[in-house]
């Protein structure tokens, strides 16, 4: 592991320097020049996108999840910057920011609507309700938790309980007068408003454009004439290995699929540099897209016969 952690942590190989570089811009006043500018702010250009080993654990990431997460930010970042729309990256940030700006405009609404009701008695407990909202937002975030994911998975899902149970409490009142109209209002507009925001990002993370660019990589449909490795450097640069080899229990996952070697039949092959592995298929279906390791950036791109062509003469 701890070579591992050397590669994951080191820094970029020189033949990824310039491609992770990023445009050399022209400021001089010109439309075309702040045309490159402005897209290369779309494009959110991949040299920021990944982070060392030791970055992604300080933010809270396992240590047995950081490479898995490292090799991703790459692969998202190169698969984005290379096959996606330039600018699907700030269409994102503008959404983010816009429906996290309407989440707290009801979060504030509900606490108001709280204040001004808080001893008021209803034939269901909302008031009850809220402060379970109100402790859930301010508490869930310092909940420790060794996995980022299950983290994310424990927020949603209480988030998720919370809202149902609101919105039932709300349906069960009718058209009582007994409860105060403002507050069931509130609760409702935050109710909804979440429900809508977690089937959105569902949907969007199920079906965003990165995984379907991931699913084409993975099977050999995505090529890059210009950055790919030439052909034969599959071949040239990796070893085949056993399903028994003692290195699968320090990398037990391919970075590329997240799939576990043993639960595949797929071939598996380490790569001679860096000392990575990754399921054959998938690290053929990265490498015609970029001549690097997706974990370290080692180049993998030299055949035997010594050229360092891209895939264009490969």
């Amino acid at each position: 592991r701890s070579h591992l952690s050397a590669r994951m942590d080191g820094g970029s190989s020189s033949s990824e320097e310039g491609e992770l570089s990023g445009p050399s811009l022209d400021f001089t006043g010109t439309r075309r020049g702040w045309f490159t500018w402005l897209l290369s702010i779309a494009r959110r250009e991949p040299q920021n996108a990944v982070f060392a080993g030791a970055e992604l654990v300080g933010q809270g990431i396992a240590p047995v999840e950081a490479p898995e997460r490292l090799a991703q930010q790459n692969i998202e970042a190169v698969l984005i910057s290379s096959f996606g729309c330039p600018f699907s990256s700030f269409c994102h940030r503008l959404s983010t920011f816009v429906i996290t700006l309407t989440g707290l405009g009801f979060l504030v609404g509900l606490i108001l609507a709280f204040l001004r009701n808080f001893k008021h008695q209803c034939p269901t407990p909302l008031l009850l309700w809220c402060e379970a909202v109100f402790a859930s937002v301010i508490l869930l975030p310092f909940v420790p938790c060794s996995r980022a994911k299950s983290m994310n998975l424990l927020r949603a899902c209480c988030m998720f309980g919370l809202d149902c149970v609101g919105l039932h409490w709300v349906s069960k009142l009718g058209g009582e007068d007994t409860c105060p109209a403002d507050l069931k209002a509130a609760v409702t507009a935050y109710a909804v408003f979440n429900l809508l925001v977690s089937v959105l990002f569902f949907v969007k993370r199920t079906f965003s454009m990165f995984l379907v660019l991931r699913f084409l990589m993975q099977n050999g449909l995505l090529r890059d004439a210009l950055h790919g490795a030439p052909r034969g450097a599959l071949e040239d640069n990796t070893d085949i290995v056993a399903p028994e080899d003692l290195s699968i229990e320090e990398q037990p996952t391919c970075s590329i699929c997240l799939e576990a070697f043993l639960d595949s039949r797929d071939t598996i092959v380490r790569t001679r540099s860096c000392g990575h592995i990754f399921h054959r298929q998938h690290l053929r279906g990265w490498l015609n897209v970029r001549r690097t390791c997706p974990l370290c950036r080692q180049d993998l791109g030299i055949t035997r016969d010594g050229s360092a062509g891209s895939a264009a003469n490969g």
